[in-house]
């Protein structure tokens, strides 16, 4: 895994399409890729993990470039939640697809994370 710094503050991986992690709008904002599946995952909590900081503040997950997310997916999402809520801070999911919000709804994670499906207003932004 090596990383590509494509701009200032932005970090990219090689062989991971589309993922990236910012600082944007006051938040660590990390975009996952088009597809999350057993194949990636690691590489991408791994990534995620060596990022956060023990006061976390906001962080919000991009899944407008999301078009699969396989169990791997949905786990990783619990898992960074679990990490997020320990170092004090709060996980959004935005640009979030209607059927990933149906896959999210099925497994209850939308009772304990807040979902923004594609358009709709970021709140949490204010």
């Amino acid at each position: 895994m090596t990383e590509q710094p494509e701009s200032e503050g932005r970090i990219t991986v090689e062989g991971l399409d589309d993922f990236s992690i910012e600082n944007r709008e006051g938040c660590l904002w990390i975009t996952l890729p088009d597809s999350i599946n057993m194949d990636n995952y690691q590489q991408i909590e791994s990534r995620v993990d060596s990022v956060l900081k023990k006061d976390a503040g906001n962080v919000v997950i991009d899944l407008g470039k999301t078009i699969n997310m396989y169990s791997a997916g949905f786990g990783l999402i619990v898992r960074l939640r679990k990490r997020i809520d320990e170092c004090g801070g709060k996980l959004f999911l935005v640009n979030v697809s209607h059927r990933t919000a149906d896959g999210l709804h099925g497994v209850g994670l939308d009772k304990i994370i807040r979902v923004y499906e594609q358009g709709a207003p970021l709140d949490f932004l204010h």
